[in-house]
């Protein structure tokens, strides 16, 4: 599957599932991911407002992220965000699926 039907289908797969997603263009910054997806965590009334954030880097199926991508996932995961790096529609469905129950764990926690 080419990299932007592979993002495309992504998309419409998180929008469809209540994620905001949003194309990261970055102006003087090369090596950014493609998209950024986020998704509000539910808390009860009078708690601060929290959004569960992926960033996901697409890729056509066995390749890998080139240089200044690489430099610069490093950087974003330096400062604790995680940079996914995915090659099939598979393997987003079950990242979304992943950070579905991420973002149902610390809800549950934040409400003990």
């Amino acid at each position: 599957m080419r990299e932007i039907v592979l993002e495309e289908n992504a998309v419409t797969l998180a929008e469809n599932s209540g994620w905001l997603a949003q194309k990261l263009v970055i102006a003087g910054k090369r090596g950014h991911p493609d998209q950024s997806f986020k998704k509000r965590i539910p808390l009860p009334k009078g708690m601060p407002r929290l959004a569960y954030t992926l960033l996901v880097e697409f890729k056509r199926i066995g390749e890998s992220p080139d240089g200044n991508q690489i430099r610069r996932h490093r950087e974003l995961r330096e400062h604790g965000q995680e940079v996914h790096v995915i090659d099939t529609f598979d393997d987003f469905e079950r990242l979304l699926e992943w950070a579905e129950g991420e973002i149902k764990r610390i809800s549950d926690a934040l409400r003990r």
